[in-house]
């Protein structure tokens, strides 16, 4: 039989001592930059998910508008929206037009989406808006002057 010194035994075992926690170290390693992009994605996926749930609000108002100011005076449509957190709707007069201007944030940053809309159009109770909401979208007549307009409302 052959001999085998109690030095050569104690440097093998620490050398898989090493390999296994130079494995270990890298697999940390590994899962920590995995953990990282995985938080960077998740962040952008949810950036462009407000950004769709935005467009589509703006779109569906918009447009119910437009119907509307086609109808007779006095005419209403009650819809529901889902809308990023901490929206606001309101609305800017330009030389192109009416805007309808849709503000929203984005972890912290205020981000603007506008529609441009041939007709009067004015805004009630629509600051600080929740994630479900329900608008009245009517036409009156302005008394003053003597001119149709659009009046979008949050039914509280």
């Amino acid at each position: 039989m052959r001999k085998i010194k109690v030095s050569k035994v104690r440097k093998n075992k620490m050398k898989k001592s090493q390999i296994g926690l130079e494995y270990l170290l890298t697999i940390g390693i590994l899962l920590v930059l995995l953990m990282f992009t995985a938080n960077i994605s998740m962040k952008n996926s949810r950036d462009s998910v407000k950004i769709q749930q935005a467009q589509a609000a703006i779109d569906k108002i918009s447009a119910n508008a437009g119907a509307l100011y086609n109808m007779n005076t006095g005419s209403y449509k009650v819809i529901k929206v889902r809308l990023p957190k901490y929206s606001r709707l309101w609305v800017n007069s330009t030389d192109e037009g009416n805007l309808l201007v849709f503000n929203y944030k984005v972890f912290g940053t205020i981000v603007g989406i506008e529609k441009v809309v041939g007709f009067d159009i004015e805004t009630i109770a629509t600051d600080d808006l929740g994630i479900y909401e329900t608008f009245k979208i009517e036409k009156i007549e302005d008394d003053v002057a003597g001119i149709d307009k659009i009046i979008i409302r949050r039914i509280i």
